[in-house]
């Protein structure tokens, strides 16, 4: 038989032995989690240097709907990063830049046109008084109508 000091230390020693898994458990615990966190972190890190590369690439040749698409899924994945929202800003502004260039131009290549309109109208206006002007080669002009009308319906 056991005496109770005997006991008593056998539970303690039980309980220790518990409590020491316990803890060992948790910190087992703890440390695959920890584990899992980093390898999350870091493929997120990767998807948004990714994203945010591609980005940077697809503005720099003018694409600038594909490359706020690219900067708004890496932003999704580290929304703290000021480089991502400094780069939407950019892309945001070089895109109005380019509409307004673009505006600009069509209205300097339509009033280009207009003016070359205008000309070629002005000019047909003066072909037109000199011929018409001309006595003889109005006269030629009504008499071939004439001839025509008096030919073809009488």
């Amino acid at each position: 038989m056991r005496d109770s000091s005997e006991t008593r230390a056998t539970v303690m020693i039980d309980s220790a032995n518990a409590l020491l898994e316990k803890g060992f458990n948790e910190a087992q615990a703890l440390a695959v989690k920890d584990a899992l966190d980093k390898n999350r972190a870091a493929q997120d890190r990767q998807f948004v240097d990714s994203h945010f590369e591609k980005g940077r690439s697809l503005l720099d040749e003018n694409k600038f709907e594909q490359a706020l698409i690219e900067f708004n899924l890496a932003l999704e994945r580290d929304s703290d990063n000021t480089m991502i929202t400094d780069a939407i800003e950019t892309t945001n502004r070089r895109q109005r830049e380019e509409a307004q260039r673009l505006i600009q131009s069509s209205r300097e290549e339509l009033k280009k046109q207009a003016e070359k309109y205008g000309v070629s109208l002005d000019s047909m206006g003066e072909w037109r008084e000199r011929i018409l002007g001309r006595t003889s080669i109005r006269e030629e002009l009504m008499n071939n109508v004439e001839d025509f009308f008096i030919n073809n319906f009488n």
